[in-house]
Formats: C-alpha cells, structure tokens, sequence
C-alpha cells in the first residue's frame, strides 16, 4: 500500500507528527508532502496526492475538503481544534464519508452531534522518556513564548505578589507572528529571568525546559498540545488556559492549574508539587491507554478499508484497555475493600453489560451487591445467572433508586461503596484499582470523571472538578452550567460506606439528585474529598434524571439554595431554567393563594369574635 501523508510544514521543526508518520511508515512507503501556504507558497494540488491508496491529511483544511469531495474512501482527516474550533457547519458538510480522527473530546462530540464519522483518540507522551521534577524547594518558571497573546505581562499577572527564583523565557514566536518583547530590566532582576533563544541542540534546550518546576503553557488552544504533555510527564506543574485540549487533561487544582484568558487572576501555587506528581502519574495511566489504541484501535481506523468491518467509535465499544503493569510505579500492594451496588429494576437487556465490567476489574477484592426493585420483566432471572459471583442480592418492591442504594450500603462489605445503574460501564478494566490510588485513612470520598453516553451513540466527557472548589464556588453562589458540570456523578464516586450507614444514607425526599444533596451535607460536617484524576465510568445516558429534567433541575435548585448563597442560585436557575420557574411561580401563587385564605378567615374570626363580646357588653 501507498500512503500520502499531508501536513504542516512547520511540524517538520516542532516534530508534533512524527510519531503519527512512524506509525504510516510501518504499515507501507510514505510520501510526505508539506503545507507552505501559511508562507505565502502555493498549495498542494489534488492530483499530487489522488493516485496513492490512502491519503492521511492531518490540519490542512483545503485540501482535506478538495480530497473528500472527489475520494472520501481513500481520506482520513486528522484536525486539530485549534485549526477548526471556529468552522461552522457548512465545512463540515463534504465529510459525511471519511474517516476524522478526533484528539479533542470537545472536536469529536462536535463532529458525532453532525453525524460525521469521528473517531476519538488521546495522545500520551512516553512518560519514562522524561525525567520527573521532584525539587519544588523554590519556584522556577518556563515559559516558551510562541504567540503575542501569552508572554510575560501574562505570567505576571498570574503571579501576583510571588517571587519566582528564576523563570526561564524562551523567545521562538511562531512565524510570522512579529517579534519576541523581552520583560523591563527591573523584572529581569527582580525575577532572575533567563532569555533563550533558538538552539539547535535539542539536548541543551530540554536541559533548560527541565531546569523549571512550574510550566506555562504557550496557546490558547492546542490541537495535542505536544509541549504541556511533556511538561505533565516531567511533573511540572502546568499552569494553562482553561481551553481545549488543555482543559481536557487537566483539572484544575489537581493535576494543573487553569486559568481563565479573558479574567486573569493569580493563582495559587502553594500545592504545585502535589499537582506536578499528579500530573506525572495522569501520564503514565494515560500512556498506558495510549498504547493500547495505538496497538489496538489505531490501526483499525487508520488502515481498515471502507468495506472492512467498522472499527468501534464510542468509548463504550472500545473501553476495555490493557494495561501492562511495568508502567505502573508507586503503587500500593494493598487496597481496602470496595462493595460495587448494582442498582436494577427492569433491566433485562443492560445488566449483563454492566456486571461484566464489574467481573473484569483487574482489582478482585470486591464485594458485588445487586439490589432490585422487583422486576417482571425477566431482570431476576438474568441476575441469578450470575448467582456465583454476586454476594448479596435482594428483589423487593423499594422506594425508589435512592432508597435502594441505602440498602445496598447496609448490606454491603467493603470500606468504599460505588454504585453503577443497569446499563453503566466501568471505562476501563482497572478503573477501580486506578482510582483507589489516592485512598488513605483520612479521605471520605474519591471522585473522578466519567463519560456520558448520549442517546443515539454521541459521547462526551464530563470532567468532576475538584470538589472543593466545586464546594466554595457553591457557598459563594457562583454557579452556572461549568459548575454544574463539574459534579462527579455517583458513577465514579467512591463514598466510606459507614459514613452513608451512620449518616442516615441519600434522603428519599429528592428522587433525582440525592447523591449530590449528601455529598453537600457531608462536606458541611468536615468530609474530605480527594479527586483521582482517572475517567471511571461510562455513564448511559436516557435515565431518569434525563427523563425528568424539569424535575431534576428543581431538586438542583432546592439543594443548592440549601448549602449555597442563594441570590447567585437564584440568579442562575431563573436566568437558565425557565421552565422550572414557572412551575415554582405557579406553586408560590398558590401558596400565596392559600395564606391569603387562611388571612381572610381569621379576620372573619376577629371580626365575629368583637361582634360577639360588643354585644355581651351592650347587655
């Protein structure tokens, strides 16, 4: 077979898509062809590229939109979102036959939601090819500045009042960008600011990059963002926008800190070696995930032709990942029991799914409770198919979801407690394992990210922010939908079950967002939370939170007016939910309806009680 690979000429400097062509030239010879336009040379015609078998067209809009309007079954389109984010449909139009490979989560839900044919994969860095910063004794900085939008005056004002020991700028400004403005000497000395610039010595200028313990990311937006997954894999402390693909690998306060470009701030570096180890161990989990697609799932998109069998494009269909366990360092041998609930009730259809991915866990010490809620339509029979494997298992009429889990917590066995509905998948055969890396005595619950499957087969990732932060913001009534969308889901939340048993377990009175009420509750009495920084679960969406929004945003409301400022809350749900406010308008106007009647009665009363002793008197 005869490839074509077609990119942008200045990754012939950067190397961003070496890798990629490697992997093209191990299947079969490989022409490179290189885009110059962006220096005023000519573009790459279609007849240089139409005669060879596969054509892979990584960033260079013009021509991948020429190729797959006259040969879509030989194209495999690989955009960047920093090169795409702002094409609006009507680009998108031509694709409806080819192969797009997505390294944004946000690019690839864009793209599924049209009904194109996207692939999702995430690139990982080699983390044993970069050696891990571990001296956080002073603060030392890097920045490499490649646009006008992030120099210096940035990493100031981000700064605040800190003192860097040293901070290393490196001046390459991506051509033809204009030209490199150095700091004010005062700040030079003020900071011991070093600047590079070009060397032709990789060696010496990855000594440089490594002398500093804080990393500054250099764009806005990234495609991959090559240059801040290597600074996570050296355990730096990434410090970046909160933008794609950035925002997709970090999360704030956890593994990096994210910053909002058009509200600069100074943030806090006060735990910037906790985040740099976390950022450190996010890559070696991710690389191992790496491996796998690119050993596994790669090929299969890439060199599958049209007619072949389709390969898998939701996460769900491609989520079991095989993770050698020579990448894994630091690990505990010992991990304390989990008990995995099982909620069902008419589920028939999606248990099995569901409980193969529990069985299939690399971590075995798990205590397997399945609670229904006496089903007719075949359920029990299916759970009783797996009698050997589950520990305990009831089937009775139940108050709803929420009092089943409390069952569960009840009955079960282990010191964490995660629950999973019929139909939700773990995302990967050692989530469990994965996320209890980070449990110790003191911590109550462990939280990560999930992945919701959208009817229809569009998928998104839905990144739990760290909940202390995600627990100011709500005292402080500054919450809106990325707030909102940063509440971990019982899906991939690990809770101490004798804190659910001693605390009286979720209230039956929300039916919908109990979960999120005693995680409130919990924090106001002291609990501690620790985020992972691992996907846990793949969460199926059409539940009855979808199937009841109206309902579910009111019980939203109603508990976050409970534990946070509620101007901001009511600020936010009568601006965004209009629907819930009408019902509560209607519910308020009767209530209201309802004192007036019960005023105007004890008036009458009074009114009858004078007339009654006006007359007693006059006798």
């Amino acid at each position: 077979m005869k490839n074509a690979f077609v990119g942008h000429s200045y990754h012939k400097v950067t190397l961003s898509s070496k890798w990629f062509t490697d992997i093209l030239q191990k299947d079969g010879s490989t022409n490179s062809f290189w885009d110059e336009t962006w220096i005023g040379k000519r573009p790459i015609k279609v007849d240089e590229v139409l005669d060879f078998d596969r054509i892979f067209v990584w960033q260079v809009h013009y021509l991948a939109q020429q190729i797959a309007a006259i040969a879509p079954e030989k194209l495999v389109y690989l955009p960047m979102w920093d090169g795409v984010s702002q094409l609006d449909h009507e680009f998108w139009e031509v694709f409806g036959s080819t192969k797009i490979l997505s390294f944004s989560w946000t690019l690839h839900r864009k793209l599924r939601l049209w009904g194109l044919n996207s692939f999702q994969i995430q690139f990982f860095p080699d983390p044993n090819e970069h050696q891990q910063v571990s001296d956080f004794s002073t603060k030392r900085g890097y920045l490499w500045q490649r646009r006008p939008e992030i120099g210096w005056p940035q990493v100031a004002a981000l700064s605040g009042d800190l003192h860097w020991d040293k901070f290393l700028l490196h001046a390459g400004m991506d051509p033809p960008l204009g030209e490199f403005t150095p700091p004010k000497i005062s700040q030079i000395l003020e900071h011991n600011i070093k600047v590079t610039r070009f060397n032709a010595d990789a060696a010496a200028a990855r000594r440089i990059v490594e002398e500093a313990n804080i990393y500054f990311a250099p764009r806005l937006m990234e495609g991959i963002g090559m240059t801040f997954l290597e600074a996570m894999a050296r355990g730096q402390c990434v410090v970046a926008p909160e933008a794609p693909t950035m925002s997709e690998y970090i999360t704030n306060g956890v593994n990096g800190l994210l910053y909002n470009y058009c509200n600069l701030h100074p943030v806090n570096f006060d735990r910037a070696a906790e985040v740099g180890a976390a950022a450190r161990r996010h890559v070696e989990h991710g690389y191992e995930d790496w491996i796998h697609d690119r050993h596994n799932r790669l090929p299969d998109i890439l060199f599958a032709g049209p007619s072949g069998a389709s390969p898998p494009r939701t996460a769900a269909q491609a989520k079991w990942r095989h993770c050698p366990r020579e990448f894994r360092k630091g690990w505990k041998s010992a991990f304390p029991k989990v008990t995995v609930a099982v909620v069902t009730l008419n589920a028939a259809e999606s248990f099995d799914a569901t409980l193969a991915s529990v069985l299939d866990q690399t971590f075995k010490d798990v205590d397997i409770v399945v609670i229904d809620g006496e089903s007719q339509d075949g359920t029990v029979g299916r759970i009783l198919d797996y009698s050997k494997y589950i520990h305990t298992f009831i089937s009775e009429r139940d108050d709803g979801p929420y009092d089943a889990m409390n069952k569960a917590a009840r009955l079960g066995r282990g010191e964490f407690i995660i629950y999973m509905n019929a139909g939700d998948l773990f995302a990967c055969p050692d989530a469990v394992e994965r996320a209890l890396h980070v449990a110790t005595p003191e911590i109550d619950f462990i939280i990560g990210h999930h992945i919701y499957l959208i009817p229809g087969g569009c998928e998104e990732l839905h990144k739990a922010a760290d909940f202390n932060e995600t627990w100011e913001r709500l005292r402080a009534g500054q919450v809106d939908f990325q707030w909102l969308s940063g509440v971990p889901c019982h899906q991939a939340t690990f809770t101490r079950r004798n804190i659910l048993v001693d605390e009286g377990g979720y209230s039956k009175f929300f039916k919908f967002a109990a979960d999120h009420e005693f995680m409130y509750r919990m924090r106001q009495k002291g609990a501690r939370f620790r985020h992972c920084g691992e996907t846990i679960a793949i969460y199926a969406g059409n539940g009855l939170s979808r199937q009841n929004e109206i309902e579910c945003a009111k019980e939203w409301w109603r508990i976050c007016r409970a534990y946070g400022e509620q101007k901001g809350v009511d600020r936010f749900f009568r601006s965004n939910f209009p629907p819930t406010c009408e019902i509560d308008s209607h519910r308020l106007t009767t209530s209201l309806r309802s004192v007036h009647h019960s005023f105007m009665q004890l008036a009458r009363r009074a009114i009858a009680w004078r007339l009654f002793l006006s007359q007693r008197q006059s006798r």
